[in-house]
Order: C-alpha cells, then structure tokens, then sequence
C-alpha cells in the first residue's frame, strides 16, 4: 500500500477473479468470495458447551490438522493448556501460535504442524495474518469472528489449491443473528448449521471437568512463577543500584 501511494494513482479499478457463479447479475460480482471446495458450518450452543463440542469434533470425529481461532491471547493460552490435559491420553497434540513465541520459535510449531506431530494450532486473528499455514484440513472458530473480512480470512486457510475444505464456527445463541447479518451483507450464500446432539458429547463432562482443574492449576503455577521472576528481578536491580552507590 505505501508504495501505491507514491505513485499518486487516480481512478482506480478493482479486478477479481471468481466463478461465474459468484457473479450475481450481468457484471457485479459478490464482494466475498470462498472457494467451492471449502464446506461452512456453523453450530449452535450454550457458552459451557463450547469446549465439549471442540473435543467432541478433534476427538472423536477424528480432525486433524486443525486451525482454531480464539479472539484474545489469554483464550489462546487458556485453550491449548486445557486440551493438552484433556487430550493426553488421547494422542491430542495442540500448539499456539501466542505473542510470547519468538519467531524461530512460531517456525517450528509450524514445521510440526506440518510433519503431524501437532494437530491442532491455536491462534488470535493478529497472530496467524501473514503466516503461511500448510495443508489446513479445517478451521474452526472457537469465538466467532468480529466481521465478514475476518471470517473469509480464517476460513481461506483451508480449501486451497483444490483440496477439501472445511471450517465450522461455534456461536452462543446470542451470537446468531449478528453471525447471520455478517454472511448476508457479504452476498454469500447461506451456510448451513451443522447439528451436534447433546448425546454426542455428554458424556465427556466428567473429564472436562478434571481437565478444567488441572488446567487452573497450571495456570496458577505460570502465574505465580511470572511474579516470582518479576521480584528476583526487581531485587537484582536494586542491588546493582547498590553496589553503584557504594563504589561511588
């Protein structure tokens, strides 16, 4: 973009490339566009069902090499530590993509994506633009996306170059509408609700909830340990301070 604006162009044109489908009438064609191979769903539940289904689906559906968008760092976090310890005994790997990884660091949880030694990648909008993500069977959106741009964003990560696609979105039932309005204004077709019984995930509620208090308890520890550093440092600080004054 800085570089366009130094040319100082005037009347501008925009080209797409799309499917004749998804031109609606003579010349216009829709402003949102997502290949055909790529299927989208999305599903409907209460806020403390939201982990259930996500296992349910990784699980016991068997998905792999899956993209899972949170909207914050802390969700991302506080996602992958409670799957890990969910998933244990069931060969779930899961990896973030947070602000705290380095660079070299977000590379080889890419590379293990990659070669399948991580099937699951958790990730905030901001983390994930920019990065290529390879051979990205399905994306789900734990926490539904904010607008249309970055709902066709997270799920054009899967369904490329031909391949099967597809991206499921969980919504709390407040969400809907909103969800609805967003895939409207961008003059694409309706997508189609993917139905997940209470059966179906029911019985994971007593593990989820072990997991869940093993998970507080790691996070506790994390947290206790930051502010352990956070005071050795300060300490250290003031002792150099110290020594400083002394010498002078």
């Amino acid at each position: 973009p800085e570089l366009l604006e130094q040319w100082g162009l005037f009347q501008p044109k925009l080209f797409s490339v799309a499917p004749i489908s998804d031109f609606d009438g003579g010349s216009l064609i829709k402003k949102y566009t997502t290949p055909d191979e790529l299927i989208e769903n999305y599903v409907v539940c209460n806020a403390e069902e939201k982990p259930l289904i996500l296992f349910h689906l990784l699980v016991e559906k068997k998905w792999d090499k899956v993209l899972c968008f949170t909207n914050s760092a802390q969700s991302v976090h506080r996602l992958a530590v409670l799957l890990n310890e969910w998933g244990k005994d069931q060969c779930l790997k899961v990896a973030e993509l947070s602000s705290a990884l380095d660079r070299a660091s977000r590379e080889k949880v890419l590379e293990k994506f990659k070669q399948s030694e991580v099937n699951v990648i958790i990730s905030t909008d901001a983390l994930a633009r920019g990065i290529d993500i390879p051979d990205c069977n399905y994306v789900v959106s734990y926490d539904p996306p904010r607008n249309i741009k970055t709902y066709v964003h997270r799920v054009g990560r899967t369904g490329r170059a031909g391949r099967i696609g597809r991206a499921v979105t969980i919504l709390n039932h407040n969400q809907l509408n909103m969800f609805k309005e967003q895939i409207q204004s961008s003059g694409k077709s309706e997508i189609n609700q993917l139905e997940v019984s209470e059966e179906s995930y029911s019985h994971l509620l007593q593990s989820y909830e072990s997991a869940i208090q093993e998970t507080k308890q790691i996070i506790h520890t994390e947290i206790n340990n930051k502010v352990k550093k956070s005071i050795e440092l300060k300490r250290g600080m003031k002792k150099k301070s110290r020594k400083r004054k002394h010498n002078e």
